[in-house]
């Protein structure tokens, strides 16, 4: 409580003592100049916020000039810091359900893409592969007869030989030409100008190639765009579960979705991945998402012909690096309805760590967090 703005309060050293010391501290007031002369300060008592017997954070309260923490105002602080350590815990409580929540419907919406719309998806790309391959054998069969079908004649009922295309009478002269004792067109008759079953079975069924090259446009279209929806449903699988990074870690997660990254938008992408990090599950998760994150930002508004993703394993702390020399952007703006930047400093918060973001239009940008190692590393 207090401390002023713009200035770094006198509570952080107070404040640090008592979250390593797990313990109250209090440090009396004074003189701020180092010849005693500046002006009068009053103490200041820090309380640490317990959980478990384990600091998680400190209360510190200031006191006016002159006067000093009695037994009542020590109480007091510790009852306070007590509902506050709660209020904290409390909070990450429901964080941690809140963020379990998102990822078991993840899973439930990744199961749900994968055994329906993955399958039919699947299902249609098959159906337009079969049907291309039969029509390419269709082709393959229509072609020589479509080459002798002006010489070739086929058999009438009876043995009589069919007239060729070239000798039949249109409509117009069916009418007029029908033989004494033939029945005419429309009076029932099987004569050359009416309609013949025998006829429509040899020169009728024969299917122009034409017609055929017609039917295998679309065709190839649907199985061009079911394989690209099939490529886009893998993508937001991967988005939402990512398998790689529970079972083969965070370094072979990131691996593939700058493979994707590659492969689907034509980016030039360079990685430089150090060994698997020592970080918490939450830390690398967190990781992974930021990078997700930064890389969609880059491959929908950067404009960016190349992109750098570099993870470093330094002392104390594992760093994530994303930078690229797209048009870049105002840092300092706001964007009203884009998340994501939000996201990623919260997700960076969440685990300890601290996320920065460099950047100035038309010069790029940089995305660099830091989250801190294992204790055990």
């Amino acid at each position: 409580m207090g401390g002023g703005h713009g200035h770094t309060p006198p509570s952080r050293k107070p404040a640090l003592e008592a979250i390593a010391g797990a313990a109250p501290v209090i440090h009396g007031g004074g003189r701020t100049g180092a010849d005693g002369e500046g002006p009068a300060r009053g103490a200041v008592a820090a309380w640490p916020l317990l959980r478990e017997s384990t600091a998680i954070g400190a209360m510190c309260c200031h006191f006016p000039p002159g006067r000093d923490p009695g037994e009542a105002d020590i109480t007091l602080l510790e009852v306070i810091a007590g509902h506050a350590s709660c209020a904290v815990e409390s909070d990450r409580l429901l964080a941690a359900t809140q963020e379990k929540a998102v990822q078991e419907e993840r899973w439930r919406i990744s199961r749900e893409l994968h055994d329906s719309v993955s399958q039919a998806l699947y299902g249609i790309a098959l159906g337009a592969r079969t049907a291309r391959e039969m029509l390419e054998r269709d082709i393959d069969h229509a072609e020589p007869a479509r080459r002798t079908e002006p010489a070739a004649r086929a058999e009438a009922p009876g043995g009589a030989e069919a007239p060729s295309r070239a000798e039949t009478p249109g409509p117009g002269e069916a009418a007029g030409r029908a033989e004494p004792g033939q029945k005419g067109p429309g009076e029932g008759g099987s004569g050359q100008g009416g309609p013949s079953k025998e006829g429509h079975g040899t020169a009728g069924e024969v299917v122009e190639l034409a017609d055929l090259a017609e039917l295998a446009e679309p065709i190839e279209y649907i199985r061009r765009l079911a394989d690209a929806a099939i490529a886009e449903t893998r993508t937001l699988l991967g988005r939402l579960r990512p398998e790689s990074l529970e079972s083969e870690g965070l370094v072979a997660a990131l691996t593939q979705h700058v493979e994707a990254l590659r492969a689907r938008y034509g980016i030039a992408t360079e990685a430089k991945l150090d060994a698997e990090p020592k970080t918490t599950p939450e830390a690398k998760h967190a990781l992974y998402r930021i990078a997700q994150e930064s890389l969609h930002n880059v491959a929908k508004h950067a404009q960016a012909r190349n992109v750098r993703l570099h993870l470093l394993n330094e002392p104390g702390a594992v760093t994530l690096t994303v930078a690229d020399d797209g048009v870049g952007f105002d840092c300092k703006g706001s964007f009203p309805g884009h998340l994501g930047l939000l996201s990623m400093r919260e997700r960076a918060r969440e685990v300890g760590g601290t996320l920065n973001v460099d950047s100035r239009p038309g010069q790029g940008s940089r995305i660099r967090v830091r989250v801190p190692a294992a204790p055990d590393s």
